[in-house]
């Protein structure tokens, strides 16, 4: 049981490692850097024909019904526990093997008492007992690692409910539509959010205007969220330029989108650096 115990722990990558790219696609990444590159990626574009049959009746389920998690005891979002479990495979076998060798080195007196009909020394009892808090120990940091990166993804996944304005057409009298949900924008469009304050969005978006044409081509939107109150004409964002580049969207409720990246970047403790996901 040690000898493969042993095994799965050297050959399977670390439960808190996280993968920047996911096999589905109904959460983005989140990023904290220096600089702004535009590698984020949201939902896929919509469906080739072939497949909408099959996706439409897919939709009926709704994946982000809460499924109760019995390694963290509580109710998690079915599609962030399916993504968390098809990027983690390894990670219930660990925490099944810590916790069965838990009970098992705790149980060793009487099973060989049971067994061998002899009792087990006191050294021999000591190291099972010492054993057995060594294995449930592994298995609560297991579980806390697991509980942390859940909640990391369902964060993500949240981001579904932030409202956003896309920009018009270019002979609209107002550069922005109506707020709609980003879980409207599912499998339409890509969202690349920035947030930081004046400078940082400005120095951002200089870089962003070089993919102008990439962006509008990738159906992609790009939405600055401020955290000083500044605005499009701060970072030197003409109104015309909104109306003919039609790849900068607007953040509607900011203060909602500022809370949530603060959530999101909660436990990293370098709040200067630009934030984005």
């Amino acid at each position: 049981l040690l000898s493969l115990l042993f095994c799965v722990d050297a050959f399977s990558p670390p439960s808190s490692t996280r993968a920047h790219t996911s096999t589905l696609p109904t959460s983005g990444s989140f990023h904290r850097a220096d600089q702004c590159v535009i590698i984020g990626r949201h939902p896929s574009l919509p469906p080739t024909s072939g497949t909408s049959t099959a996706l439409s009746m897919a939709n009926n389920f709704d994946l982000s019904r809460p499924t109760f998690d019995l390694f963290t005891l509580r109710n998690i979002r079915g599609d962030a526990l399916l993504q968390y479990n098809t990027l983690n495979q390894s990670e219930p076998l660990r925490i099944n093997l810590y916790l069965l060798l838990t009970f098992t080195l705790l149980a060793l007196p009487s099973l060989s008492e049971a067994v061998l009909g002899d009792n087990l020394s006191l050294p021999g009892t000591a190291a099972s007992v010492l054993g057995s808090v060594g294995s449930f120990a592994l298995f609560f940091r297991e579980c806390g690692r697991r509980n942390k990166q859940l909640g990391r993804i369902e964060k993500e996944m949240n981001a579904e409910f932030l409202p956003v304005r896309l920009p018009n057409n270019r002979f609209a009298e107002r550069p922005y539509g109506p707020p709609v949900q980003l879980k409207r924008l599912r499998g339409k469009k890509r969202i690349i959010a920035l947030c930081g304050d004046k400078d940082q969005l400005k120095a951002a978006l200089m870089e962003v205007r070089v993919f102008r044409n990439r962006l509008y081509q990738a159906a992609a939107i790009v939405i600055p969220v401020p955290t000083d109150g500044s605005s499009a004409s701060d970072w030197g964002v003409s109104r015309e330029e909104i109306a003919s580049a039609q790849f900068l969207g607007e953040a509607d409720n900011v203060q909602a989108w500022v809370q949530y990246f603060n959530e999101l970047s909660q436990d990293d403790q370098d709040e200067r650096k630009l934030v984005w996901f």
